[in-house]
């Protein structure tokens, strides 16, 4: 209990006793909870594949696969898929709402693996894609995770930093968290930690 009243005096968040406390910092409770009925397996999200700011996606059941004409294959490579990879949930700043970040990657049936993330809100009462968060391909800026906690929103991304590693061997993640200020993500702080490879 003393640890739970350190934490919420300390961190100036103390609203009605220690669970709510908790849930408070965790980024866990908003006052509206319509994000959760929301279907994110069977939505309509940006293409990650396709041409930025125009191309959409719409998978069913948390994924979708788009056969490629046989004279446009690659060898072992028949189609073109898109996926939901991970999705959380939470309170951030300038939201009366919980929001969602949902993370989907895709191939276009290359030897690319690519991620993006999207900010999704409760708009007009339904969900609207507020905010794209940028990935990569793979170990070149592939999106590791995505969640909400303490107000903001966390991205973990692959990065290679040894000339040993190639694109498919991510050496480390970096981690960014970024604030919503009800328009656009601004990036507060990065960080990363190594796998501690050979």
């Amino acid at each position: 209990m003393r640890r739970i009243v350190w934490l919420c005096v300390s961190l100036q968040i103390c609203i009605s006793g220690p669970v709510a406390a908790i849930a408070s910092m965790s980024g866990a409770l908003g006052p509206g909870n319509e994000i959760f009925s929301i279907d994110f397996r069977n939505f309509t999200y940006p293409d990650p594949c396709g041409e930025p700011g125009k191309a959409k996606v719409t998978i069913h059941g948390g994924g979708l696969n788009v056969p490629i004409p046989a004279h446009e294959q690659l060898p072992g490579r028949p189609i073109a898929w898109t996926r939901m990879e991970e999705i959380g949930y939470g309170w951030i700043e300038h939201e009366p709402d919980n929001v969602a970040v949902v993370a989907l990657v895709c191939s276009g049936g290359g030897t690319g693996i690519f991620s993006e993330a999207y900010l999704v809100a409760i708009r007009s009462g339904k969900p609207s894609v507020v905010a794209d968060i940028g990935g990569g391909d793979r170990g070149d800026g592939g999106i590791a995770g995505a969640s909400v906690a303490w107000g903001r929103i966390l991205v973990e991304r692959y990065a290679v930093d040894d000339p040993g590693y190639g694109i498919c061997c991510p050496t480390h993640l970096v981690t960014t968290v970024y604030r919503w200020t009800g328009k656009k993500l601004v990036q507060v702080s990065s960080g990363s930690q190594a796998f501690g490879l050979p």
